[in-house]
């Protein structure tokens, strides 16, 4: 039952799925950079980013589940993983300039680029060390929005606790899928708040 859960929460918390999550948490902010861009634009501008980060790089994944480049869905061996992070950081920052032609506040651009970087260095870290991505996906996201509360752009403390909680869990599902060692899950989980905060800084 624990295992069965535990795949739940790795599929629920996706890293593919967390710029969508992150784009919609923003969009429901009672803050003037959310609250000026109509309802339909938002919807709108939701859907690319989960066509954009989501559907074309799972596309690909699955072309190279099929071409047998890699052994599963799931990525256990680290090798298999190098790929897909190139792919996905590309269609990242993809996503980044779209947005960077836009007059849509820096924020959104700014976790765009954060989740661009934090790939990049997941792909470094890759070719000597396994890094759980998951944790380093919400680690982001949690990282971003302890930045966004500290340079007081935000101010929603359900949002850090609940983030606080579903880091918990991610971090219980990848280890009782025995998919990283507690190593891994923290370091991911530290390096993805540390990277999202610093850029909070300097963006």
């Amino acid at each position: 039952m624990e295992t069965k859960f535990a795949k739940l929460i790795s599929y629920i918390f996706h890293p593919l799925l967390m710029p969508t999550y992150a784009f919609l948490m923003l969009f429901n902010q009672k803050a003037y950079f959310a609250m000026i861009i109509p309802v339909s634009t938002r919807w709108r501008l939701s859907l690319i980013v989960f066509i954009v980060t989501f559907i074309l790089p799972l596309m690909l994944v699955l072309l190279l589940k099929s071409l047998k480049r890699i052994k599963s869905l799931e990525m256990y061996d680290r090798k298999d993983r190098n790929i897909p992070y190139v792919v996905t950081a590309w269609f990242s920052f993809i996503l980044y300039l779209i947005l960077n032609n836009t007059q849509l506040s820096p924020i959104f651009k700014y976790f765009t680029l954060g989740a661009t970087l934090l790939i990049v260095f997941a792909f470094i870290v890759n070719l000597k060390w396994k890094i759980s991505i998951h944790m380093l996906a919400i680690g982001g996201l949690l990282g971003m929005f302890l930045g966004l509360t500290m340079m007081s752009v935000i101010s929603n403390p359900w949002y850090l606790i609940s983030l606080v909680f579903a880091a918990g869990l991610i971090g219980f599902a990848r280890l009782k899928l025995l998919a990283h060692t507690q190593a891994q899950v923290y370091t991911g989980l530290l390096s993805g708040i540390a990277i999202m905060m610093i850029l909070a800084v300097y963006f």
